[in-house]
């Protein structure tokens, strides 16, 4: 009996194979690959987006225009045909990609370092970037749970012409001060894809859990640092002279001071080397801190001391150290 029935339903599945014609394979190949272990993956660092028309600046903060978007093995073939090929060795969990990031082309503030043809190369900060994978917490924020690469998600690069990931994954640093903290790192300034492939536990050297790559989109020029900007002198400027010809501030040490007279109501700022490249006004003088297109100080008629102090660096270079050690205003002398 057991046997009739093994051979009715054999029997019944070749007419259904037959009616559909034949065995097929499952498609892969065009399926999304959707790593579950967070509810989100986001690209972050100090660099840019495209928004639109637009480049907003990206932050190291989870936002919602940073999010990655699930794809296929074939999406990512589409994208860049050898990286389809390196990305079909891996034993995938989880296939992402984020489209328009923007790379090296702000000043971040600091530096990076990239491994080049053997060479140790700095590049501005704004080259670096790091995926994260995200979850929830109760207020309903986004909280980055795990970085890639980092300590616990070790990494590797998928597209190694255009992304540097150092193959140092431990805590000590190695002769080339990378270690398993150190940034992803595009070797040319421009707008990217970058591709996140999560691997199955324990796949890969060094127990590598995920790849990073970088297929590039358009071209944009880099950032380049400003020559530097030693400070000559200082001056104040304002309506009492009719904005004309600073009022120079005398020089003693790392310090500038001198007095204006202002014969009504009126406003002013204190500039370097006679000219608007850079200028103390009401914000530097409330919070100590040089500000981009800083407002005028306004004050009632009257006679004023003003004192500027600099660091040293700053003096030697205010491109690169915009220190104000204190800035006043004082009335009555």
């Amino acid at each position: 009996m057991k046997k009739l029935f093994r051979m009715l339903t054999l029997g019944v599945a070749c007419v259904l194979l037959a009616s559909c014609g034949g065995p097929k394979e499952p498609a892969k190949n065009n399926d999304p690959l959707v790593d579950k272990t967070y509810e989100s993956f986001n690209v972050f660092g100090n660099n840019k987006v495209v928004q639109g028309e637009e480049e907003v600046d990206n932050d190291w903060a989870v936002k919602e225009f940073n999010g990655m978007t699930a794809i296929s093995l074939a999406d990512a073939k589409a994208l860049n045909a050898d990286l389809g090929t390196t990305l079909e060795t891996k034993s995938i969990k989880g296939l992402y990609k984020f489209e328009g990031l923007v790379l090296g082309t702000k000043d971040a503030g600091w530096k990076a370092k990239a491994l080049v043809n053997g060479e140790v190369q700095e590049f501005n900060g704004s080259y670096a970037f790091k995926a994260c994978g995200c979850d929830k917490n109760e207020d309903d924020e986004w909280n980055k749970t795990c970085h890639f690469p980092s300590p616990e998600c070790h990494g590797e690069s998928l597209t190694p012409s255009t992304l540097f990931i150092t193959a140092n994954m431990t805590a000590t640093k190695d002769e080339n001060d990378f270690d398993h903290d150190s940034n992803p790192v595009a070797l040319q300034a421009g707008v990217y894809t970058v591709v996140l492939a999560t691997y199955k536990a324990g796949v890969g050297d060094m127990n590598i859990m995920c790849g990073v790559g970088l297929v590039k989109t358009g071209d944009r020029e880099g950032y380049v640092a400003p020559e530097t900007y030693p400070i000559t002198s200082v001056g104040a400027i304002g309506a009492f002279n009719n904005w004309a010809e600073d009022v120079a501030l005398t020089k003693t040490g790392n310090t500038f001071a001198g007095t204006i007279t202002l014969d009504a109501d009126g406003e002013f700022k204190v500039r370097l080397n006679g000219e608007w490249n850079y200028s103390f006004g009401a914000g530097a003088l409330a919070d100590q801190t040089y500000h981009d297109g800083d407002g005028n100080i306004s004050k009632p008629a009257g006679t004023y001391l003003i004192t500027l102090t600099l660091s040293a660096e700053a003096i030697a270079d205010f491109n690169s150290n915009k220190t104000i050690v204190a800035f006043t205003v004082v009335q009555g002398l």
